[in-house]
């Protein structure tokens, strides 16, 4: 194992090379004789003692970690010492011996071995495999680039951070690796740097330069996000971009609303809006779990710790033939595994709840990993947490039978909705353990679980001179998810990967009002009661073979069986909508990442899957390709088919607004969803700068919406229900634009989307209409600063307004009681336009240490700061005898702290 550390103040530019002859040790430059060391050293290990050397003098050593002790040395004193002085006191009483070049680099070695035969080159046109790991936790990498320098090539590390390179000229040639969020790494190929197997670790350090006293301008990259290789695809940093303004809590899935071609006004909820698409047609995957519920707390932050992730890559369409069964995008998360050298604990408190996550080594091949976050509002309410609670629960005055007329709720207006001040509980909470074990250099296994769950209780007794009622208003809703993945390195050219999932989203809401007359024992139970389970069970085998240096083939297979129920029921008695299906998908993929020269790379694929639920095949041609036209320009395209047998269906009341609901396609209710991807784009990409425009065409079939227009009487049977199941098709387009600064103390980066999104359903509306999520244009300015031991966060968000439908009448219905309902008259769909929405937030974090091993973050973030009335939706009343129209807004001026600390 090899320890080789970088100043993050100092590229560096000399290196070892062939044919240097190494100095003596009573032969140093007079810079080194007139570097003056003082520092005392209590309690440290030689390890961290060179690791601090590194960061206040600019020296560089290398070394076999495995011949450094970890014992603590006894206390070292150093007062104006010479750096041969530090070094010779440091090593006496070891086995080991050093050796000095190019100014700073300090090679170790131990005694009697004879370095000069250690650099000399052995193999050339060889194969390079090794591995990438956090230095300090050896938590392994995925997604992270190795090149070789001078050459066109490199490789990426897959998801057990393991990489293969062909070809390498010699193994003193020289590499450098990138990975997001940590500092880059150039390294001078060695013999003796690899191990038995001819394999060599390589250990990159976080990048956290905000904890030094001084930073250096434009060191290193710092960005929070990087465009892929892949068209269409961002690798996102989970810690910068957590670090971001954000609203209540750390939150990656908020973060990634800020990226180009997602919408980042949607702040009432952490589903993603990608490129026109909808939250419920993006594939989550954490750990190898579909997770089909991503908010916590009515949606204003996601359900996943960001604490436990270790990495993030988003497609925005496009995506290979290895992902399906969804048709907008790809968010593949790769949970942390645990740090094997040291237990860790980290903890953290907010005005929304406590987290804390432990990191438990079980010897030098395994770890644990348990992690939980929870609110508190039922000892403290915040005052965030009324704010947000206020803004998404209200209490009918009076609960009425089915709809008559649709209901845009807080996606499009509301109809016929009041209020009532109660006083409710709600609570949420998410656990996360993660079991890593790493038996041989050639397998990986880790066992994941994941919960989540939100729970609301709002029940009241109420009334009047003429009746009492009880009310039931109970609703929770979550995610249970498992995994376990076994990855095996078989040779240098082949690495596979089997994995068996198991996840469950449940919603369970009981809306309901119990009524009794004083003088009648009869009771009249009006409302709602929704129900909806499913369930995931996924076997899967993925697998990579590296033909050649050119030809690398993605190849595998996946069974899905799912089980799917929903009931959605008025009255306690009349089932509106009731569904128990089970579905299988049996798919295959094959795809080939064609290396045609030093500029062109090439992607075609293919993915073929049997759904029975329609008992059909469905082929899914895939086809994407770079060009680089010269080091910096850069043109793409992509082009996909493919398919959706899981939706989530749109129902509109009248009073509970839009709502949505998991069923299976069976071409009868509910449609299998097609989707026809078209992108191109073109890049210009400098050290500090990139410039991009990417445009994307959508064709869509098969969408469903579940609509309540005409007010059935009390006759009506669960089958004639069915009639409101309405299919269409749609078509999303637009154009991404990105300009961004990578490097350097201040980054960020401005996004323009101009996009248009629009639904045709003949038999809902009469002609074609814009979607409720349908934005013309979004622009979003990201920045970061880095000042000391200050981050620094500022976003600002502007976008046109989105679409809803308004009422154009009203009419009124008898009931059997005798009573009578006033209910509206649904205007041209998604006519109207709300204004346009803008915001601005701010974040300040201090990191800060507390003795050797303790640090800690304390911050401020601001949502809102210029308090814009930003409109959420409209309700309509009829007030003597007039329609009346009310803005529901979103949340103004809203400030949060926060407190982390890593021990």
């Amino acid at each position: 194992m090899i320890e080789r550390k970088e100043q993050t103040n100092t590229y560096l530019i000399t290196i070892f090379t062939l044919g240097l002859i190494f100095l003596s040790q009573t032969g140093f430059t007079q810079k080194r004789n007139n570097l003056s060391i003082t520092e005392t050293y209590m309690g440290y290990s030689l390890q961290r003692i060179f690791n601090d050397l590194e960061e206040k003098y600019n020296l560089d050593f290398i070394y076999e970690k495995e011949n450094l002790s970890k014992e603590m040395l006894s206390p070292k004193f150093f007062k104006n010492m010479n750096l041969e002085q530090v070094i010779q006191k440091l090593l006496e009483n070891t086995t080991l011996n050093y050796q000095v070049s190019d100014g700073n680099k300090i090679l170790i070695y131990p005694k009697g071995e004879d370095i000069n035969k250690k650099i000399q080159p052995s193999r050339f046109n060889f194969t390079l495999r090794g591995t990438i790991k956090e230095e300090g936790t050896n938590e392994l990498l995925p997604n992270a680039t190795v090149m070789i320098e001078s050459t066109q090539k490199g490789a990426v590390t897959n998801i057990d951070g393991h990489f293969s390179v062909m070809n390498v000229p010699s193994d003193t040639s020289q590499i450098i690796v990138y990975y997001l969020g940590y500092l880059p790494k150039r390294i001078q190929l060695r013999p003796f740097l690899f191990n038995k197997k001819n394999q060599i670790e390589i250990y990159l350090e976080p990048d956290e330069t905000v904890l030094q006293e001084v930073v250096v301008e434009d060191e290193g990259i710092q960005q929070a996000m990087k465009l892929a290789q892949n068209v269409g695809q961002i690798s996102v940093s989970p810690q910068k971009m957590a670090s971001l303004p954000s609203l209540g809590e750390r939150d990656i899935f908020r973060s990634m609303q800020l990226l180009p071609g997602v919408s980042g006004s949607n702040e009432t909820s952490a589903g993603l809006y990608v490129r026109g698409g909808t939250p419920d047609q993006n594939l989550i995957l954490y750990d190898g779990m579909n997770i089909y519920h991503v908010g916590h707390f009515y949606g204003f932050f996601s359900a996943f710790n960001p604490n436990t992730i270790k990495d993030v890559q988003l497609y925005k369409g496009g995506f290979g033939a290895e992902y399906g069964g969804r048709v907008s995008s790809v968010v593949d998360i790769t949970g942390k595994n645990g740090n094997t050298e040291d237990f860790s604990l980290t903890t953290g408190l907010s005005l929304l709840s406590a987290n804390a996550t432990m990191e438990i080594p079980l010897g030098n091949k395994a770890s644990l990993i348990v992690a939980g976050r929870k609110s508190y509002a039922e000892i403290l309410q915040s005052g965030l947490y009324q704010d947000i609670f206020d803004l998404n629960t209200s209490t009918p005055d009076e609960i009425t039978p089915p709809p008559g007329a649709p209901s845009g709720g807080p996606d499009g207006g509301g109809f016929n909705r009041s209020r009532q001040s109660v006083e409710p509980t709600f609570s949420f909470y998410d656990l996360n353990t993660k079991l890593y074990l790493h038996p041989t250099e050639k397998d990986v296994i880790t066992m994941s679980f994941y919960h989540g769950k939100d729970e609301l209780q709002n029940n009241f007794d109420g009334g009047g001179f003429s009746f009492s009622s009880q009310n039931e208003n109970s609703q929770e809703w979550g995610n249970y998810g498992a995994s376990m993945k076994w990855g095996r390195q078989w040779n240098e050219k082949w690495f596979s990967n089997s994995s068996l999932s198991y996840s469950q989203y449940f919603k369970d809401i009981n809306n309901l009002r119990t009524m009794r007359r004083p003088d009648d024992d009869e009771e009249t139970t009006r409302g709602f009661v929704e129900y909806n389970v499913l369930q995931d069970l996924t076997l899967r085998q993925d697998n990579e073979y590296q033909l050649n240096a050119s030809n690398t083939l993605k190849f595998g297979a996946q069974v899905t069986l799912n089980d799917v129920n929903y009931l959605y029921q008025l009255n306690d008695s009349l089932d509106v909508v009731n569904e128990d299906k089970q579905g299988m998908t049996t798919a295959i993929y094959l795809e080939d990442d064609m290396k045609i020269n030093d500029k062109w790379n090439l992607k075609p694929g293919i993915r073929t899957t049997y759904y029975n639920g329609t008992d059909q095949w469905y082929i899914e041609p895939r086809l994407s390709s770079t060009y680089k036209i010269t080091d910096r320009w850069k043109i793409k395209g992509s082009w996909g088919i493919y398919n959706q047998y899981m939706n989530q269906v749109v129902r509109s009341d009248v009073f509970t607004g839009d709502s949505e609901f998991w069923l299976l396609a069976d071409d009868e209710n509910v449609s299998v969803t097609k989707a026809q991807h078209f992108i191109g784009g073109i890049s210009y990409e400098t050290p500090k700068y990139l410039f991009d425009i990417e445009g994307y065409y959508k064709k869509l079939n098969g969408l469903t919406e579940y609509n309540l227009y005409v007010q059935r009487g009390p006759e009506t049977s669960s089958e004639d229900y069915d009639e409101f199941f309405y299919q269409g098709n749609g078509v999303a387009r637009g154009l991404d634009f990105l300009i961004q600064k990578k490097e350097g103390n201040f980054t960020g980066w401005l996004t323009y989307t101009l996009g248009q999104v629009i639904y045709d359903f003949d038999e809902l509306a009469d002609r074609a209409f814009y979607a409720s999520h349908d934005q013309t244009h979004e622009v979003k300015l990201v920045t970061s600063y880095k000042w000391r031991k200050w981050d620094f966060g500022a976003t600002w968000i502007f976008a046109t307004g989105k679409p809803y439908t308004a009422p154009e009448g009203a009419y009124d219905i008898t009931l059997p009681d005798g009573n009578t309902n006033t209910y509206f008259v649904a205007g041209q769909k998604n006519i109207n336009r709300l204004p346009n929405y803008h915001r601005m937030d701010l974040s300040a974090t201090y990191h800060f240490k507390l003795g050797n091993k303790t640090k800690g973050d304390i911050g401020m973030s601001i949502f809102n700061v210029y308090d814009n009335d930003n409109i959420w939706y409209k309700e309509f009343q009829i007030v003597d005898e007039e329609i009346v129209e009310t803005d529901v807004n979103m949340l103004g001026f809203t400030p949060n702290v926060f407190l982390t600390l890593y021990f």
